[in-house]
């Protein structure tokens, strides 16, 4: 069942390899808990539910964790039920755990600026800087800046082409940093920009030729320090939800929240 269900969500759904391989991670970890406790998909209760949520509180799983394994369940079976294959969706009524809201944390942009303006000799510094411009000033996800290709980028009205999660085709805006990056990077072959290397590489090359400028970070808070840098300085959050491919602009909200503070600090700051 649960094999079907994964195909469908990445046939109907359009959901990303790394998405559906997530679903499928921790559906699988509810699998082997039913399976020690002699559970059946047929006869499934919200109590047996219920036991398996408070076996991950009792490990010490976070809350975000447990809800998480919690949606995945709840959407198989929803879906389960949709197709006849099961009469009950069990997990319908089941509490999700509360949890404590982690705003994104965002970086400063001087501080990137300062690592942007050192000049870069090696070519894996100057794919890096490149990255960290194009992040910076469009928030693309890592993934996604990884597979532009050079036909994507319209270099006279300063755009790029991606396709986000869900498919999801949207049109990026870049500006005066990604620019000059791109200059000494261009004119490349057609096709992917960038070389052909793992996620983790790419975000390892980040992290370390930026922890002198910007301290410990990771490459997503470049999209976070991005959204921040919109918000408070003037963006509708509707428009910025568009460029960072959000499906609704609620998944944006959270980053007016980061701005607040930011200028609730400022303010403090400055205060007479």
């Amino acid at each position: 069942m649960i094999q079907e269900y994964l195909q469908y969500i990445k046939a109907v759904k359009g959901l990303s390899d790394n998405t559906i391989e997530g679903y499928r991670k921790d559906l699988q970890q509810f699998v082997q808990y039913a399976k020690a406790k002699g559970l059946r998909w047929s006869t499934l209760t919200e109590q047996d539910i219920d036991s398996w949520l408070a076996s991950m509180a009792a490990q010490g799983l976070a809350g975000k964790t447990r809800n998480r394994r919690l949606s995945a369940l709840r959407t198989l079976l929803s879906w389960a039920q949709h197709k006849g294959i099961l009469t009950i969706n069990a997990a319908r009524f089941c509490q999700s755990a509360k949890t404590h809201e982690t705003l994104p944390q965002a970086m400063s942009v001087e501080k990137i600026d300062a690592y942007l303006a050192n000049r870069k000799t090696s070519t894996s510094s100057i794919i890096t800087s490149l990255m960290v411009a194009i992040m910076l000033e469009t928030g693309m996800r890592l993934s996604e800046t990884m597979a532009i290709k050079v036909e994507d980028i319209n270099t006279a009205d300063k755009t790029i082409r991606t396709i986000g999660k869900g498919g999801r085709e949207r049109f990026v805006i870049y500006g005066s940093r990604t620019e000059k990056e791109l200059q000494q990077w261009l004119p490349a072959p057609k096709g992917r920009l960038l070389p052909s290397w793992s996620p983790s590489g790419f975000r390892a090359m980040i992290e370390e030729q930026l922890e002198p400028y910007t301290g410990k970070m990771h490459p997503h808070q470049l999209r976070h320090t991005f959204a921040t840098e919109m918000l408070n300085n003037g963006m509708p959050i509707t428009t910025l939800s568009t460029l960072m491919g959000h499906a609704h602009s609620s998944t944006t909200e959270i980053y007016s929240k980061v701005a607040k503070r930011t200028a609730q600090r400022e303010y403090a700051h400055a205060a007479i």
